[in-house]
């Protein structure tokens, strides 16, 4: 598995998002009054997280030509994303 710069760029990109809707999604959800509950660090790292698994699982997993995923059907590919997907 060879990282370079367009899978790092595929990568870091949607982690960057994930970091910022986590942090938008913690901010408007919990009315936080400094506990740590509602705290901002928490939906910044559980967002960054759930995006670069996903992310992650893409790009050098799914994305590649000789996957043993594309090699099954498509319905069998679905239901191994869906519970991926779910998984994380």
């Amino acid at each position: 598995m060879s990282i370079n710069r367009n899978n790092l760029i595929s990568v870091l990109v949607p982690t960057l998002f994930g970091i910022v809707i986590g942090a938008i999604y913690t901010k408007l959800v919990y009315l936080s009054d400094g506990t740590s509950e509602g705290s901002v660090w928490i939906g910044v790292g559980i967002g960054g997280m759930i995006a670069f698994l996903i992310s992650s699982f893409e790009v050098f997993i799914v994305s590649k030509p000789y996957s043993y995923l594309r090699r099954l059907p498509f319905w069998l590919v679905l239901v191994l994303r869906t519970a991926v997907h779910f998984a994380i």
